[in-house]
């Protein structure tokens, strides 16, 4: 699997140390922080949190997907989930929330 490489950084509240947000999944795009996936199709998607020393830590996440016509999360509330388009090509957003702090990827079904 693949580290999707959009990221962003924000002072915890509770540890004052900077958190780390990435979204894990095969098939993403380095260079326009795309994620791509066929018709009909399931991938696995992880949440990767992370403290400034590179430190995995245990925190809460929601996913979202801005048109759940083209696909869903098995699950929005767990760091692990699977992502499975609904047989139709299109283009929408998803967004993994933390503490807070949103990272999101377009993603592509073809």
């Amino acid at each position: 699997m693949a580290v999707l490489f959009v990221s962003c950084e924000q002072k915890d509240k509770l540890t004052a140390n900077s958190m780390i947000l990435k979204i894990d999944a095969p098939g993403y795009s380095y260079a326009d922080s795309t994620l791509t996936m066929s018709a009909n199709s399931t991938i696995s998607v992880r949440a990767v949190i992370k403290d400034i020393r590179g430190k995995d830590i245990n925190k809460s996440v929601i996913w979202s997907i801005a048109d759940s016509s083209l696909a869903s999360f098995s699950s929005t509330k767990s760091k692990e989930t699977e992502l499975t388009s609904n047989g139709t090509s299109g283009s929408t957003d998803i967004t993994l929330t933390c503490e807070g702090m949103q990272v999101t990827a377009t993603l592509k079904i073809s």
